[in-house]
């Protein structure tokens, strides 16, 4: 299938369930899709540059993204906000990821 919509190019792809996944880009966001119907279910926005990277949560209510803003931003898949940036780093934040407990990341 192909998934129509993004702006940007695309920095990460993950399997969100068996129907979705999750996408990160160029675009400064990321997108949640439905795979069967090829349709966007929902954006989250709020960086200020590439999203180059995206990590779920074990327990899939939760993700972070880290991008060129310098900054990881946690976001809840639920309501689709963004809980908590997370500041500091002097440039791109090029990888993240969950511990397997998914108490930090």
């Amino acid at each position: 299938r192909e998934l129509q919509g993004h702006t940007g190019y695309l920095s990460r792809c993950r399997l969100f369930d068996d129907t979705k996944i999750l996408i990160s880009s160029g675009a400064m966001s990321c997108a949640l899709w439905d795979i069967e119907s090829s349709q966007q279910i929902t954006s989250f926005r709020g960086h200020t540059g590439d999203v180059m990277s995206i990590s779920m949560a074990p327990d899939e209510n939760t993700f972070v993204s880290g991008a060129c803003d310098a900054t990881a931003k946690l976001w809840d898949v639920r309501d689709r906000e963004c809980k908590q940036t997370f500041t500091g780093h002097e440039s791109d934040i090029n990888a993240v990821s969950f511990f397997p407990n998914g108490k930090a990341f």
